[in-house]
């Protein structure tokens, strides 16, 4: 047993990548999903238990999803994305997710 202390603060940065996709293809979400795992393998680092069936830490809704792929194709596919926690987030997680998209020259 590990004790259920704080990760993550709400609001804190848990990870931020600048991505290049073109906006005409899959690779705006291929790229989402390659970010999100990466986010996982950050929140596992900082000591978040993963779930012992799938690995992962948290979840993102389909709904948050489109949202960010539709911002990363609004700023033609050269992004910051940002993943901040979504409330306090401890050892036993679950890792709630919000997302920010900005553009970059």
């Amino acid at each position: 047993m590990v004790p259920n202390n704080k990760v993550y603060a709400n609001n804190a940065e848990i990870l931020s990548q600048k991505i290049n996709v073109d906006v005409d293809s899959q690779q705006v979400e291929m790229a989402l999903l390659a970010f999100l795992k990466d986010v996982n393998k950050a929140a596992v680092a900082q000591g978040v238990v993963p779930d012992p069936l799938t690995g992962k830490v948290g979840a993102i809704d389909a709904a948050e999803m489109e949202i960010v792929s539709a911002s990363i194709r609004k700023f033609g596919g050269k992004v910051e994305i940002t993943a901040k926690a979504k409330g306090d987030i401890a050892v036993a997680g679950p890792v709630l997710l919000k997302l920010e998209v900005s553009g970059y020259e």
